[in-house]
């Protein structure tokens, strides 16, 4: 499923932040790193908020992340809003791939979740895994690029 996060920011937020920006990004990259995390960019003109894209299995990882986001806890946040969100036209920015399988120490074969994003200007037709451990991208122009995993 996916889940939108809106936050709103108190008034001089981009002054306010930066003894939190730190602790914020990390915990950004450590849910980009699970792969739950998509997305996240801030507003222009004004900057007054945020949004952030989750895939998550419920909506409780976004809550998760809500709580422990130092922004929230040191009251730069004025507002914030989960709402699920469902793709109905296009082609999918960020696809999460979990049939890949590499072994683990022990020899046994372990299941890996692997988030493929695709940030090209031609959009992606098709993700299709190869031999070798690397992931074929077709695009609609006919491009392919290959992604070792």
């Amino acid at each position: 499923m996916y889940f939108l996060l809106f936050y709103e920011v108190v008034n001089d937020f981009i002054n306010k932040r930066s003894p939190y920006r730190k602790e914020h990004l990390r915990i950004v990259k450590r849910s980009i790193e699970s792969g739950e995390l998509l997305l996240a960019g801030e507003f222009v003109n004004p900057s007054d908020g945020a949004a952030l894209i989750f895939n998550a299995d419920d909506r409780s990882v976004v809550e998760n992340f809500v709580k422990n986001d130092p922004y929230v806890k040191n009251t730069l946040i004025s507002d914030w809003k989960i709402r699920e969100w469902t793709e109905v036209i296009g082609n999918a920015m960020c696809k999460r791939k979990s049939s890949l399988h590499e072994r683990g120490s022990a020899g046994h074969h372990m299941r890996m979740r692997m988030p493929i994003c695709l940030f090209w200007k031609g959009r992606c037709s098709r993700i299709s895994e190869t031999s070798g451990g690397t992931m074929a991208l077709t695009f609609l122009k006919g491009a392919t690029m290959k992604m070792m995993m």
